[in-house]
């Protein structure tokens, strides 16, 4: 539980600067908040230590970072890191040859395409950074580092998508492309996604993915089982299939989902009537289950598909308090919406790897944590 008071001390602070700015009449004030929100998130993020896994393999790339790896990636080389994010490393090494630099200069870079995406979607931006934050804010910030700038490139590029404008919008997804290979499912999208589902279709896709996470069906594996596979391949999928994981079917973060699109399924002619018939939100929501729950045998590969979508959390659920007529009803859901955030952040982020240090107070080095993961998260 240590380990996460910072996570669940950081959500708080946004909690406070969110509840204040809604209480706030005068502008002035109202921006004081929203910077004081955002400043939290720069220190939070921006001057973070190691946290979780892949600054194992990020921190040395960023030391050894050549042309010779751009080279590599367009003539097939294997394990080679996308072009986009490779030259990013090179251009930011050549400043200040420091990883904690180069994690402050991504840090700051998405923050300003968040905000940028966030303003033109909703007033109250305090808010929005409390569910981004809660809402796999962390581990995307602090994680998946080419990820979250190839989702952040494309979220930017959804004005050109409400507009029906095609080459902006698949330039800016081509340059997404080059830093995560993820990015490639943003292309077809242009052609479907800005168009509401039926309310019905929504319930029924929505109703199935439950019923298939908790049945846990294995769809993939079922499929893979009337084709003519080779026994390694066989033997491979069985062995990267997770599904029957019950941490993921009786947890906090089930019944959130399950209420959310109860949720948004009662107020569906709200959103629709908000959001001008913009189905973007919805159907990001819509494709986050399918991805999370029809791929559940695959733990990992569902969450990190999952995540390409988890945007539509960060703009559906503020729609949803909006959604309240009775003012008693949306204070309830304000209520909701803040326990569970503080319950995600101290239960989320229990384990040993996610303790936060920051480099302003001291933080440890490369080997010294990989020595302190290895002790305490491998039991080595």
């Amino acid at each position: 539980m240590v380990n996460s008071l910072p996570y669940a001390f950081v959500a708080l602070l946004l909690i406070i600067c969110s509840v204040l700015w809604r209480r706030e009449k005068d502008a002035s004030r109202k921006k004081f908040y929203t910077i004081a929100a955002v400043a939290v998130s720069v220190f939070f993020f921006c001057f973070r230590g190691f946290i979780s896994n892949d600054w194992q393999i990020y921190c040395p790339f960023f030391q050894t970072a050549s042309f010779d790896d751009i080279y590599s990636y367009f003539h097939g080389g294997i394990g080679i890191l996308e072009p986009g994010y490779t030259a990013l490393n090179m251009l930011v090494r050549r400043i200040y040859p420091n990883y904690h630099f180069f994690t402050f200069v991504v840090g700051i870079l998405d923050l300003a395409l968040m905000l940028n995406f966030a303003r033109r979607r909703v007033d109250n931006l305090p808010l929005f950074l409390l569910l981004f934050f809660v809402f796999d804010g962390v581990l995307i910030f602090c994680n998946l580092i080419r990820n979250f700038i190839s989702i952040l490139i494309f979220l930017n590029a959804l004005p050109f998508l409400e507009r029906r404008k095609p080459l902006p919008y698949f330039l800016l997804c081509l340059l997404a492309l080059s830093f995560h290979i993820s990015a490639i499912f943003y292309f077809p999208i242009y052609f479907f996604f800005r168009r509401y589902p039926n309310k019905w279709i929504f319930l029924a896709v929505f109703l199935v993915c439950n019923i298939v996470f908790l049945s846990r069906i294995s769809i993939v594996a079922s499929i893979a089982s009337h084709l003519d596979l080779t026994p390694v391949l066989q033997k491979k999928l069985t062995s990267y299939t997770e599904y029957f994981d019950y941490s993921r079917v009786l947890s906090i973060g089930f019944l959130e989902r399950l209420i959310t699109g109860i949720l948004v399924f009662c107020f569906y002619d709200k959103m629709k009537e908000k959001h001008g018939g913009n189905g973007i939100y919805i159907n990001a929501i819509l494709a986050f289950y399918m991805f999370y729950y029809l791929l559940g045998e695959f733990q990992e590969m569902s969450s990190r598909l999952a995540n390409l979508f988890v945007y539509g959390y960060w703009v559906v659920w503020i729609d949803l308090i909006d959604c309240f007529a009775v003012r008693n009803n949306r204070r309830l859901f304000i209520a909701f919406v803040f326990i569970y955030c503080l319950l995600r952040m101290l239960l989320g982020y229990r384990n040993p790897v996610f303790r936060y240090e920051n480099v302003l107070f001291g933080s440890s080095t490369y080997q010294e944590r990989i020595y302190y993961n290895h002790k305490v998260f491998e039991g080595n």
